[in-house]
């Protein structure tokens, strides 16, 4: 018997398979491909880039160019020092709120931890992902862990916990993605399905369940009942414990808090919900004593615990506290450390009555329907008086119905007012006495104040002083507010043993009293100018905001008015151009490119700010408070005059060719009629520069020697979409650089372990509140040099961080990315930061400048208003005071012998402006403030960039060249309409100068001698990408012989084949 021979399959058959698989992975390899042109930035520096080379000049192999010192071998050795001063940070940070003389805990004492945020802590802020270094929980100590290691754990109500949030997408949507027009399209919706009890918003009040960045404003918590089923003999085990509730909230990049109303009867998302004090009421009737942890950055409405039937015991503020910061709230549970932490907001009884909270969140015009006159707006009603500034002032001028509040020694309400805890407010283990040794005023005030420990444990102690100015007739006539405590110096001692004393010398300059008036007439055609008024001003040494230690009293003899006749020394600091030993001179940087430059005061940029405040606005003011508070029903819009409208929008309607302020056109502000030279060979490379001031006459030799054509393809993309990095430009010698993202450490990747593992490779720090809130400026120096190890040993030059714009609003989502409400408190922090980021050769980009003090629509051209005291005293000095004061001190090779010499410069190289509109215009591309701020008041000579941000090449153009050198964005598809004219040119040449000067003093030189050649291997991505392109394109053209093979050899054959298949 013949077996059949097995027929093959017929060619149409053959086809209507493999054509469809081929076409599909040519689609996907193409799609692949124009994405990699497309985001190869971001990619870059998410999937990891190639690695770095260095080939060394002839003769110069063995000089030395290790311009920064690696104190460490290893990036894990750096790691491991990194966490060692984060502990010190968190040690430092964390604040005790309230101790009625429960804690410290004895060690190995039993404790009974409750609440989901002790199995499911918040370590950074967001849950994860936007511009924080993100911990996993795996990777965190968690609070089970720290708790170990000094106590002995009863874990029968955690265990009633669930091991998994069970964060669930919303029904209908596609991961979680779903529109919702009232949000303004498709957002993401979870819910947490193993919290079956989590509060929903009220009916009638804004979502509580969209996400950002892994954060969103449900509180959940476990209902009560869960603990009925506890057993007996646990319950026992109980009664002599302390009972350990944690509570969370998080931030929100993106979103602000929900600050509406919940379905179980919560007010807001600061305030304690039901489930959670239902859990703190169980805890105190089955535990010998109840101790609140607070894992928030933003403050909570706290009144409930600390007076009535659920006062708590004692109150720890844990803040968001890092990899390993529980360790820390262990430590000082049980006494190992003596928490010297102090609040850097105000905690108010009720979040719904602050100055603010009228004037925030979605507001719209109504002038018209759609486009101009329908977009979002913000207005500063309260002006000076937000914060403590604000609730100091009012109890101060003993306002009609106000009151204040007072607290017993153990921070436990006595009688309940506007004020649950102060600013600066802090408890000890320990007490201290304050006294004022000498107080001596001059151009530099000079304070001693000796700081004794008068308790039985040894611990450290914050100094603070405030300054009460004069409020007088001409301010009210000027239109000048005075808050009445304005913090103006503060410093913390060593640890002092019992009975140990110290003297914290504090020292703050006579112009940094000084209010800014804006209505004054200078008479030389400018108007408005800091000043200095004339009267009796009180000096008190304060425990925190509120409470009087001691005081002191100054006499200014005569009004000082720091018009240009006058300049403040503040801004001459600023323009002063620097010795090489950091010693400031007697004339201004730019003297040097213009020889009849002089210093310039400060004087009013913004004049349609204050003329909107005044016109369109009712402002809080001590010459009429009670009649101008900014309390009352909130309104969702308004309708303003035209004026104001015919203002908007200039950023995205700009014409190169015949706009009258920034276009090609004659007496523009950047008109250029005569093209600078260009493809010139002068020898230089940028590490010739490198030490070179600013304006030294090298520079133009450099910049001379760009190539627009040759370069065009990395200028574009350095200009116009950069994605946290910087092409290299050949043509003057810039090797690329490498910026991540990092609110509190350094992203190695900025998908944040998106493909990779390296985000685990540097240490995840608290957030910042809790840095500030250590109020130590050496430690956040000596943090600032340990995250600059991390990016020196990680490859990583620039970081977007620091952010320091001020807390406006408790709401407000990135409040965990921010210091405090003050200004001085935020601008000493972030320039220490600096200081000690920059010495490992990082630039920083401090940020967002200025005005991004709301999340709410703020990329919706959100309108931003106050008066222009109110910015320049309040949410612009922490920059001024930053780009002021920090330094870093660079090595560089000063001859051609390759001597290693040093110099000091100004430690502050990078900035990124706000996305939202500054005024009429948004704030990166507002050029009163990026350019005439920025860059002439200031003398801020640094790189400059947009926040991410998507817009037209008009936008992109308008904004270069109105004061930003790049445009962040995901993608490189932006690019400049005018590339070739003489003024396209000498915008583009300013913007490299910027650029390039900030990177000559980086750590991106790191190893390169004068004439080596810096190149990066090509990214891993790629190569895999180059891999699967050329596999495809294999199996393709494999496919296409097969197929015509097969076609031939059916023809000849087709006894072989299988005849009219169905397919």
């Amino acid at each position: 018997m013949t077996t059949a021979k097995k027929l093959k399959m017929s060619n149409r058959r053959f086809r209507a398979i493999w054509i469809p698989i081929v076409s599909i992975l040519l689609i996907l390899v193409l799609v692949m491909n124009i994405a990699a042109g497309i985001f190869g930035g971001i990619l870059d520096t998410s999937l990891g880039r190639g690695a770095r080379h260095v080939v060394p000049a002839e003769g110069k192999e063995h000089w030395n160019t290790q311009y920064y010192e690696q104190k460490y071998a290893t990036l894990e050795e750096a790691k491991a020092a990194s966490e060692a001063k984060m502990r010190e940070v968190v040690n430092e940070g964390m604040v005790l709120l309230k101790n009625d003389g429960t804690l410290p805990l004895k060690k190995d004492s039993a404790v009974t931890p409750f609440g989901k945020a002790y199995v499911h802590p918040i370590y950074n802020g967001n849950m994860e992902g936007g511009s924080i270094k993100y911990t996993p929980p795996e990777a965190g100590v968690s609070p089970e862990q720290a708790l170990s290691r000094n106590f002995t754990i009863l874990s029968a109500a955690a265990d009633k916990q669930p091991a998994d949030m069970g964060l669930t997408p919303a029904e209908g949507s596609y991961g979680g993605w779903i529109n919702i027009p009232e949000e303004g399209g498709f957002v993401q919706v979870y819910s947490y399905a193993n919290y079956p009890d989590t509060p929903l918003a009220a009916e009638g009040t804004t979502v509580h369940n969209v996400t950002s960045f892994g954060s969103d404003s449900q509180i959940p918590e476990l209902a009560v009942s869960v603990y009925d089923d506890i057993a007996a003999a646990d319950l026992e085990q109980m009664k002599n414990s302390t009972g350990l509730v944690f509570v969370s909230r998080s931030g929100s990049e993106g979103r602000d808090k929900k600050s509406d109303g919940y379905t179980d009867g919560t007010p807001h998302y600061l305030a304690l919900s039901a489930n959670e004090k239902d859990m703190i009421a169980w805890a105190k009737a089955h535990c010998a004593a109840v101790v609140l942890v607070v894992n928030s950055s933003n403050p909570i409405e706290l009144m409930p615990v600390m007076q009535g039937e659920l006062e708590v015991n004692a109150i720890l503020w844990a803040g968001h506290p890092g990899d390993c910061g529980f360790e820390s709230m262990s430590d000082i549970l049980c006494g190992a450390v003596n928490p010297s932490g102090r609040l850097v907001d105000l905690y108010a009884t009720d979040f719904l009555k602050t100055p603010s909270f009228k004037n925030w969140g979605k507001m719209y015009y109504t002038n018209s329907t759609e486009g101009y006159g329908s977009e979002p707006y913000v207005e500063y009603e309260e002006g000076m008086y937000n914060g403590y500034r604000y609730y100091e002032t009012a109890y101060d001028l003993k306002a009609s119905g106000f009151v204040y509040g007072t607290l017993d020694d153990g921070g436990a309400a006595v009688e309940v007012g506007e004020v649950a805890y102060p600013f600066g407010y802090g408890l000890s283990y320990t007490t201290f006495s304050q006294r004022i040794k000498s107080f001596t005023p001059g151009d530099t005030f000079t304070v001693e104040v000796e700081v004794t420990n008068t308790g039985s444990t040894a611990g450290k102690e914050v100094v603070q002083f405030y300054m009460t100015a004069p409020y007088t007739d001409l301010d009210r006539e000027m239109k000048i507010e005075k808050p009445t405590a304005v913090l103006v110096a503060f410093g913390k001692t060593r640890e002092l043993k019992p009975g140990d004393s110290t003297t914290v010398t504090l020292t703050f300059e006579k112009d940094e009293l000084a209010s800014y008036c804006y209505t004054r007439d200078n008479g030389d055609g400018n108007t408005g100018c800091y000043m200095l008024e004339e009267g009796e001003y009180a000096f008190t040494l304060r425990k925190n905001s509120h409470d009087v230690l001691e005081t002191k009293t100054w006499h200014n003899g005569g009004t000082i008015w720091y018009d240009n006749a006058n300049p403040r020394p503040a801004e001459m600091k600023m323009q002063a151009a620097m010795a090489d030993d950091g010693t400031l001179l007697d004339y201004p940087e730019v003297s040097l490119k213009d020889p009849n430059a002089a210093f310039i005061a400060a004087t009013n940029l913004f004049p349609y700010m204050s003329d909107y405040m005044n016109e369109e606005t009712t402002m809080l003011t001590r010459a009429d408070w009670e009649n101008t508070l900014p309390f009352g029903e909130k309104v969702t819009g308004k309708t303003i005059d035209e004026k104001w409208i015919k203002m908007f929008g200039q950023e995205r309607e700009f014409d190169y060719k015949t706009d009258p302020e920034f276009g090609n056109v004659p007496g523009s502000h950047v008109y250029v009629a005569d093209a600078y030279p260009e493809k010139q060979d002068n020898g230089l490379t940028l590490v010739d520069l490198r030490g070179k001031d600013y304006y030294d006459e090298s520079w133009d030799l450099l910049l001379d020697q760009l190539d627009y054509e040759k370069d065009h393809a990395a200028l574009k993309q350095i200009l116009a979409g950069t994605s946290y990095s910087t092409d290299a430009l050949s043509s003057i010698g810039m090797p690329a650089s490498l910026q991540c993202e990092g609110a509190n450490g350094i992203r190695l990747d900025n998908g944040d372990g998106m493909g990779s593992s390296n985000s685990l490779l540097t240490s995840s720090w608290c957030m910042a509140p809790e840095m500030a809130s250590t109020w130590n400026v050496e430690l956040m120096r000596e943090m600032g040099e340990a995250m600059g190890q991390e990016a020196l040993l990680g490859g990583k030059h620039g970081r977007m961080s620091p952010a320091f714009n001020l807390h406006r609003s408790p709401f407000q989502g990135r409040v965990f990315e921010y210091y405090s409400e003050d200004p001085l408190l935020s601008g000493k922090v972030a320039a220490a930061v600096v200081t000690g980021t920059s010495s490992s050769g990082m630039f920083d980009f401090i940020k967002h400048f200025g005005l991004n003090d709301q999340e709410t629509n703020r990329e919706k051209f959100l309108h931003t208003w106050a008066t222009e005291q109110v910015i320049r005293e309040l949410y612009n000095r922490p920059f001024e005071i930053c780009i002021r004061e920090a330094r870093k001190t660079i090595n560089y090779i000063s001859d051609a012998e390759g001597t290693l010499s040093t110099k000091v410069m100004r430690g502050c190289s990078a900035l990124m402006g706000a996305q939202n509109c500054f005024g009429p215009t948004v704030a990166f591309a507002n050029y009163d403030l990026m350019t005439r701020l920025l860059r002439q008041e200031w003398n801020f000579t640094g790189y400059v960039n947009s926040d991410m941000f998507s817009g037209s090449n008009e936008f992109v153009e308008y904004a270069v060249r109105t004061g930003i050198d790049s445009w962040l964005v995901w993608n490189t598809l932006g690019e400049f309409n005018d590339y070739d004219s003489p003024t396209a040119k000498a915008v583009i040449r300013n913007a490299v100068h910027h650029i390039a000067y900030t990177i000559a003093n980086s750590s991106a030189l790191q190893g390169v001698a004068p004439g080596s050649i810096v190149y990066y291997d090509m990214s891993p991505w790629r190569i895999a990408l180059i891999g699967v392109t050329v596999g495809v394109g294999v199996l393709t053209a494999a496919m296409v012989v097969w197929t015509v093979l097969r076609a031939k050899d059916c023809k000849k054959h087709p006894e072989k084949y299988k005849q009219k298949e169905r397919v």
